[in-house]
């Protein structure tokens, strides 16, 4: 007898050989062979886009079965190199869409490393390879953020709910169960709590219509018990779920007088009832609030997400396609916690929606994005994320792959990028937001050093007015953080800075989009109002658009007062002056709301005046703190004695104290200071009432000081040679613990200047 030839015994140790055998007599082998004749009711009917189940071929199901995933893999590469040269991109065959599936499943996650040691888990990965459409549910169903995990907690859910999974909808709840998993635990006891409550009509209505990409927003992972009592208790209709979050009272401190920023809060009630329940016996803030509308929402099947607004927590909820609305709003400006592809980023909750609206789209542009990173040849892979891009243009996370891709050729070409630009301008016209993103994280970077900044900025401006020019846009602009992003592409310094707010200025005016305005506005006031070299530039930019005749008017007068305010802060007499010279000219100060003040109080108390003439008109005026009521632009009034004063309010202090900065040295003959003299109260506020004068604000000198309540003070310093260049009005309370505040209509200091 001859000897067996050693390719036998190859193939007997690989576990091929069995199976070829098998094939000889029985015919091609499907993973689903072991299932019984029943089971063919349950698996999932054709839809538009889905792929046929996938047959295996007896040496790749060897390899299956043999744990030789990489081999597989390599087998797969070699196969669909093979159908793209009998082929053309614009047409893929159904069964080159299977073995781009297989591969991109065994790329992403390391080769099924994380199976080769699970319990049946080369059954389970023959099953997943064999369904292109399950694998589907998981790879085209947003990112994934740790494939190897996902796999894993796919397998798990597999394990012990097998035959639950044969049903479609269920299969779609495992994947979006393990796309969001954080343990084995979670993901399966999430899987069966929502089987269990679909299976007793507890969901709401069309939950059998989500897809996977939708369940992911939906599957809440709470404890057993937190899910048995709101599954039970808080059942309702869509809409009430947006007052889900007024089961929880708002308290700060509970029954023993903790507060909720304080460890101990709910401890009290921990081992007397769940953390859910507790949250609603015991009360919260608005992270408790929320927190409990979100997960009363989620559990009865509606997608829903907490969201962070500026001091406060708020939750969003999704009641039918595209209609995401806020929940338990306070402050606006909600960003969520569930973004796809931006964290926080409220608008891709609608670009997501855009993208995955239709699957043979969002399917056609996967299918094509796995094929670019299978293929070496460049120009090849280029087609290929081109073709993906044309499938679904929508689609943030391949025009992201896409520029990452295009970063690692090393194609630093300006024409290569403008490209790219205007293929995201085209693609994202209802979408700003992501047209400056996209711009700022790669196209910006890649243009050439040489690009002079006139260049630059008429770059921006073009992309900016481009935007302007959009009628139907599904999101807002964050125009802000927009300004911060078109600083840094031109260089970032003072001079090319200058150039772009003197654009947008100019762009927003034309376009009359005051609120950008008012932006570009601020965010020049605070890097060049004190800037050595600039200041006078945007002084004088000011002055040009304050003698404008846009309708901007309100917008820049936001902005003057700002610059007072900062010109105080830093003690900027110049910009001081310069900058109440613009109010000036913007506003009638006769006007006596200019002044905060009623039509009746446009007349303060006559007074005698002083020997010599009025040296405060062009002087500073700070409170040691501000009011509310308190008016910057009406301090000129306050000290020229015209128009009947005006309104300087400090805050409430112990030793509330108003500063009054000369031009220079002055000799001093009088003072007359009047208070809120319309109000009783007011006027006993300012009582004491001291005045000091100071030639450095460092040593004070008293010269005058009354315990009467007065509406009007007429400080005589006549014949006593006063001298000084600041003067403090100050009412001291008689302890500390006393707090008052301040109203000033008149403080007008008359003698002589000596500079």
């Amino acid at each position: 007898m001859k000897p067996l030839p050693k390719l036998f015994f190859f193939l007997l140790a690989r576990g091929v050989l069995p199976v070829l055998l098998l094939t000889s007599v029985c015919g091609p082998i499907h993973a689903d062979d072991s299932r019984k004749e029943g089971d063919d009711k349950r698996r999932m009917s054709p839809v538009p886009g889905a792929l046929s189940r996938g047959q295996m071929d007896p040496v790749s199901l060897g390899l299956m079965r043999a744990g030789k995933y990489h081999t597989l893999r390599q087998r797969l590469h070699h196969e669909i190199k093979l159908k793209l040269a009998e082929g053309e991109l614009d047409d893929l065959s159904d069964e080159l869409l299977v073995l781009c599936a297989q591969h991109e499943l065994l790329r992403v996650s390391d080769d099924a490393a994380v199976i080769r040691d699970k319990d049946k888990g080369d059954l389970f990965m023959t099953e997943l390879l064999a369904n292109p459409e399950w694998i589907q549910d998981l790879l085209c169903s947003g990112p994934v953020a740790d494939p190897g995990k996902t796999l894993g907690y796919l397998h798990t859910v597999w394990r012990y709910e097998r035959k639950s999974i044969d049903t479609p909808l269920y299969r779609k709840l495992a994947a979006a169960c393990a796309l969001i998993g954080r343990s084995d635990y979670d993901v399966v006891h999430a899987f069966r709590n929502y089987r269990k409550a679909h299976q007793d009509e507890l969901l709401q209505w069309g939950f059998d219509e989500l897809e996977p990409w939708e369940l992911r927003h939906v599957i809440a992972q709470i404890p057993q018990q937190d899910w048995d009592y709101i599954i039970n208790e808080r059942n309702n209709k869509a809409n009430t779920y947006f007052g889900a979050c007024w089961a929880v009272a708002y308290r700060k401190y509970n029954d023993f007088g903790t507060s909720i920023h304080a460890r101990g809060y709910y401890t009290p009630w921990d081992w007397a009832t769940q953390r859910l329940e507790g949250r609603a016996l015991v009360g919260g803030v608005c992270g408790s609030c929320s927190t409990y509308g979100s997960h009363s929402t989620k559990v009865h099947g509606y997608p829903s997400y907490t969201a962070g607004e500026p001091g406060h927590c708020a939750y969003v909820i999704r009641t039918k396609r595209d209609n995401w609305r806020t929940a338990y709003s306070v402050t606006g400006h909600t960003r969520p916690h569930g973004c796809f592809w931006r964290p926080f980023v409220y608008s891709d909750l609608h670009l997501m929606e855009a993208a995955y609206a239709s699957k043979v789209p969002l399917r056609k542009g996967y299918h094509y994005l796995w094929l670019s990173r299978v293929v070496t040849n460049p120009s090849y892979a280029k087609r290929c994320y081109e073709q993906s891009l044309r499938a679904n243009p929508l689609n943030l996370g391949v025009w992201i792959d896409y520029a990452a891709w295009l970063e690692k050729q090393g194609l630093d070409d300006d024409e290569v990028w403008k490209t790219y630009a205007k293929g995201v301008m085209k693609a994202f016209v209802r979408f700003p937001d992501v047209i400056v993103y996209l711009n700022g994280r790669f196209c910006f970077k890649h243009f050439k050093k040489e690009t002079p900044v006139k260049q630059r900025v008429q770059m921006v401006k073009y992309i900016q007015n481009s935007i302007y020019q959009l009628k139907e846009t599904r999101t807002h602009q964050n125009f802000a953080t927009d300004v911060k992003v078109y600083e840094k592409f031109v260089d970032g310094e003072n001079e090319s800075v200058f150039l772009l707010y003197q654009m947008l200025l100019k762009l927003s005016m034309e376009q009359k989009k005051n609120r950008d305005f008012l932006t570009v506005f601020d965010s020049m006031r605070k890097r060049f109002s004190s800037s050595k070299g600039f200041a006078s530039r945007y002084q004088k930019t000011l002055e040009h658009y304050a003698s404008s005749d846009g309708d901007q008017g309100n917008e820049l007068l936001k902005v003057v007062v700002s610059s007072i305010e900062d010109s105080l802060k830093r003690r900027d007499y110049e910009g001081y002056k310069n900058n109440m010279k613009v109010v000036g000219n913007m506003l009638d100060l006769k006007d006596p709301k200019h002044r905060g003040l009623g039509r009746w109080l446009n007349k303060c108390p006559k007074h005698d005046p002083f020997p010599g003439k009025i040296i405060s008109s062009d002087a500073m005026l700070w409170p040691s703190t501000v009011g509310k009521s308190n008016r910057v632009i009406s301090y000129a009034s306050i000290l020229n004695g015209t128009h009947g004063g005006g309104t300087c309010q400090t805050g409430s202090t112990s030793n509330p104290t108003i500063d009054l900065a000369l031009p220079g040295a002055c000799r001093i003959s009088g003072l007359v200071i009047t208070s809120g003299y319309e109000s009783k109260t007011w006027i006993e506020r300012m009582n004491p009432v001291v005045v000091s004068v100071s030639d450095d604000r460092k040593k004070w000198k008293m010269v005058y000081r009354s315990d009467k309540a007065m509406a009007s003070h007429r400080v005589d310093l006549t014949g006593k040679d006063i001298q000084a260049k600041y003067v403090r009005i100050e009412s001291p309370s008689p302890d500390k613990s006393t707090k008052k505040q301040l109203v000033l209509r008149q403080l007008i200091v008359y003698g002589a200047s000596n500079y």
